[in-house]
């Protein structure tokens, strides 16, 4: 198992050095009624996932906390395993996000961090939380 997670997390790794953050603005064909106007960064992770298990016990405390200081939204979506990736619904409403966030990072993996502005994926990084926390809290500023 720790080698298929490693293989999963390498692979991560290496989508997001190939493709990076794409550029320009995802549209969202429909967006869950919990979104508004406001800066919201996302995140979308498994409960089979190493990174994610990661993220949860280091990470999710300090992007909450940023969320709260820094008046940017933070929408967390979990799903049971990542053999459901890529399926459709597999995160039911927000599968449409789902999507575009995968499309932004290049590929479907998790974790996956999204920002989203005005019904637009404008970054999207897969592990990369503080980057997307930075430039979170860089929206709301400007």
């Amino acid at each position: 198992m720790l080698d298929k997670l490693v293989g999963f997390t390498i692979l991560g790794l290496i989508g997001f050095l190939v493709h990076g953050i794409a550029t320009g603005p995802i549209s969202v064909a429909s967006m869950p009624n919990e979104f508004s106007p406001k800066t919201t960064l996302i995140y979308f992770g498994t409960d089979d996932c190493g990174s994610c298990m990661m993220f949860k016990r280091s990470g999710l405390k300090q992007v909450r906390a940023s969320a709260r200081r820094d008046g940017f939204k933070f929408v967390r979506r979990h799903i049971s395993t990542v053999r459901k990736l890529g399926h459709d619904d597999a995160f039911g409403s927000y599968d449409p996000l789902y999507q575009a966030v995968a499309q932004k990072a290049g590929q479907h993996a998790v974790p996956m961090f999204g920002v989203v502005e005005d019904g637009k994926v404008i970054a999207a990084a897969i592990g990369n939380w503080p980057s997307m926390v930075r430039l979170a809290a860089k929206k709301v500023a400007n």
